[in-house]
């Protein structure tokens, strides 16, 4: 993982958050909090490359600049991230020298994800098979 984006988790810029209850969150809303000016953008296209370059995967997004909608959403968006929990426990983010942990490590992932299921912090449901 490259420093600058350890950095950046290490200052909670960078998250990645799931349902803490196994509910699938399926919104869509980017907002852009300027020193000016405020934008929300809301509608179906995800956050990659193939939904914003030119490939036949048809997406649609509305920006609204500087509306009323923004603090709308911004407040939707509170709600649905009290729900969620960091993708990256805090434990599993230092080191016992403050360096950042290689979440990346699949072994060491797994062994966050199921600390956090068997504590209570997120809700599972046994699946059958």
């Amino acid at each position: 993982m490259p420093e600058e984006v350890q950095e950046r988790i290490r200052a909670e810029r960078y998250q990645v958050r799931y349902s803490k209850k196994n509910d699938p969150i399926h919104s869509k809303v980017y907002l852009l909090d300027g020193k000016d000016d405020k934008r929300v953008m809301i509608g179906s296209a995800n956050f990659t490359e193939q939904a914003f370059s030119h490939r036949k995967q048809y997406e649609e997004l509305l920006v609204f600049d500087n509306s009323p909608l923004f603090e709308l959403y911004e407040q939707r968006f509170n709600e649905i991230y009290e729900e969620t929990v960091d993708f990256v426990p805090e434990k599993y983010k230092y080191n016992f020298i403050g360096e950042l942990i290689n979440v990346a490590d699949p072994d060491q992932l797994f062994e966050a994800l199921m600390e956090e299921a068997t504590s209570g912090k997120v809700l599972t449901e046994p699946k059958y098979i």
